[in-house]
């Protein structure tokens, strides 16, 4: 039987291949949560911590299940509980509200008279701009 290579191992395959989604699953939960906070986010939620536990959990018990640690029926015991937890928040998941902006009538210009500023006023006002225009002048009297 030349040529023929053994098959490799099953269970340690699996369990490495478990090893490797907890690893890449805790480095990409600290990559989001960077992001997040990079982004003026809050920097971690009740999702985040999900999503890391049941990323270690899960392997975790795998790979104990697999090396006879734990029995089926614990590991089946074990599994049933964590899904029944997780799913169990479905119904009850409110996403973050985003600022709504503001209703109402717009702010007064300033004049203080009520109406709102033209585009022309708003850039005056930004950028400290002291012009005039014709009509302004016509109403002042002055000729050009």
């Amino acid at each position: 039987m030349r040529g023929t290579m053994p098959l490799p191992n099953l269970p340690a395959v699996v369990e490495i291949l478990a090893s490797l989604v907890m690893l890449v699953s805790v480095v990409g939960a600290f990559w989001s949560l960077r992001i997040t906070h990079s982004k003026g986010k809050t920097p971690i939620g009740p999702r985040h911590i999900q999503f890391v536990s049941v990323c270690l959990i899960v392997p975790t018990i795998l790979i104990l299940g697999l090396e006879k640690v734990l029995s089926s029926e614990t590991s089946a015991t074990l599994i049933g509980g964590l899904a029944g937890y997780l799913l169990s928040g479905i119904g009850k998941y409110e996403p973050p509200k985003l600022k709504e902006p503001p209703t109402g009538p717009p702010p007064p210009d300033k004049k203080g008279n009520g109406k709102p500023m033209t585009a022309r006023e708003e850039a005056q006002k930004r950028y400290g701009i002291a012009t005039s225009s014709p009509e302004e002048g016509a109403e002042e009297g002055t000729s050009v």
